[in-house]
């Protein structure tokens, strides 16, 4: 009779360890919310996901502020392309999904990912709430001066009033109109930014597996597609 092979405690332990690590990972990407990993039929329906693929968090920070996730400052890439995206489709809720490499998530790193984007939106959000209420008041005070500058004017007909006059009513336009494209046109930029920034700080925030995406969409692991809508 042939003897049977102990296994070695060592190897056992380690396949333990090991096992325990990708049951953590396993559990991690399946605990997706009420964001499941989405299942595309086609390319096209891929892209018009609302899906940004990263290699690491680190893409999602500077490459120059050496700081941690708790306070590093986002990458310009990074705003750039949430701008450029919410120009081409700014309607409806907002949902964005990371895909990452299964080896390197952290749900620890994640939630701070999500603390740290939601932050950084809400402060931008309430320095543009801010401009518009400063630009909206100067607009105010100019339009003041230009109606009270026009006062001398219709109720004096001297003949020093007359000839001061054109000068008092160019010095009344230039007033009014900086006023108006204050209360107008400024605020109206400013208003656009604190839409564009309300939008991503109440945006809902996911992460999945990028080797569950890339399967999906039948493309080798080694490819890697940016998507956000």
């Amino acid at each position: 009779m042939e003897e049977q092979k102990k296994p070695n405690p060592k190897d056992t332990g380690t396949k333990s360890i090991e096992a325990k690590e990708q049951e953590s990972r396993d559990t991690l990407a399946s605990r997706q919310g009420e964001f499941p990993i989405p299942e595309f039929r086609t390319m096209t329906e891929a892209l018009q996901s609302t899906q940004i693929a990263l290699d690491t968090y680190d893409d999602i920070f500077s490459d120059f502020d050496p700081s941690p996730y708790e306070t590093r400052i986002l990458s310009d890439d990074f705003l750039t392309e949430l701008l450029k995206r919410y120009a081409e489709t700014h309607k409806g809720e907002l949902i964005v999904i990371f895909t990452i490499p299964n080896s390197v998530r952290s749900e620890k790193i994640e939630n701070i990912v999500k603390k740290r984007i939601k932050e950084y939106f809400k402060v931008r959000h309430s320095k543009a709430k801010k401009q518009v209420e400063e630009e909206q008041k100067r607009g105010l005070m100019r339009v003041g001066v230009a109606v009270f500058s026009y006062i001398p004017i219709l109720a004096f007909s001297d003949p020093l009033m007359i000839h001061l006059s054109p000068i008092l009513s160019v010095f009344a336009w230039y007033f009014l109109w900086t006023g108006l494209d204050k209360l107008l046109e400024v605020p109206g930029r400013l208003v656009s930014e604190m839409n564009f920034c309300d939008r991503f700080h109440k945006a809902k925030y996911n992460f999945v597996d990028e080797e569950a995406v890339v399967k999906s969409i039948g493309v080798s692991s080694g490819t890697k597609q940016t998507f956000l809508q």
